[in-house]
């Protein structure tokens, strides 16, 4: 997909989940959210967990870089509100970092976001783990290469696979990541009432 007409851009995020719709949602496992949905916005399976027992569930706030470029996961903390799920396009790249512990720390502690998705590398694992922070990424590679640009945030993007825009709910846990587009949030909210 040609991208070049969203380089450098930082939008708000255009609509939000209500916090009674996100509230719905945090105690249901991605697993039953996958089973009603027919599997539509599950994330690619190698995206995991940092360790087992994380969870998140929020309104995506995405973020779109080229492949090891950290110049946009180094601005989502300030273009995010607290409460959201920043989730990135990093081209699914496993050989080159693009976050660690200090930019985490920054997102998650500092800015109050829920917690961080990369479908790419990260590094400083010791470190992310000692923050306590919800974060999902696809491997760890501790090379780092730089913040160059271009890039965007809060604009469409694609992460494991699924086509995900700014607002989408997000549910992740040990089973996986399930990603609900906002059109489609009251929809999957009853049929999992209709399951209960």
């Amino acid at each position: 997909m040609e991208r070049y007409y969203t380089y450098g851009v930082i939008k708000k995020m255009p609509v939000r989940p209500t916090r009674e719709q996100t509230e719905k949602l945090r105690s249901v496992s991605a697993s039953c959210i996958a089973a009603v949905r027919n599997g539509d916005g599950v994330l690619d399976s190698a995206i995991r967990p940092l360790k087992p027992g994380m969870r998140v569930v929020g309104p995506a706030c995405t973020v779109y870089g080229r492949q090891g470029d950290t110049l946009m996961l180094q601005r989502v903390g300030d273009a995010a509100e607290p409460g959201d799920v920043i989730i990135a396009d990093a081209g699914g790249c496993d050989a080159l970092s693009v976050i660690g512990e200090r930019l985490s720390y920054y997102i998650c502690i500092v800015r109050k976001c829920a917690g961080i998705i990369v479908d790419g590398a990260y590094r400083d694992t010791d470190g992310v783990l000692d923050l306590q922070i919800p974060f999902f990424g696809r491997a760890a590679d501790p090379k780092l290469f730089g913040a160059i640009g271009p890039g965007a945030i809060n604009v469409p993007i694609s992460c494991g696979g699924v086509a995900v825009h700014p607002g989408d709910l997000v549910v992740a846990d040990d089973s996986g990541i399930v990603v609900i587009p906002f059109a489609e949030i009251d929809e999957t909210i009853a049929l999992l009432e209709e399951e209960a």
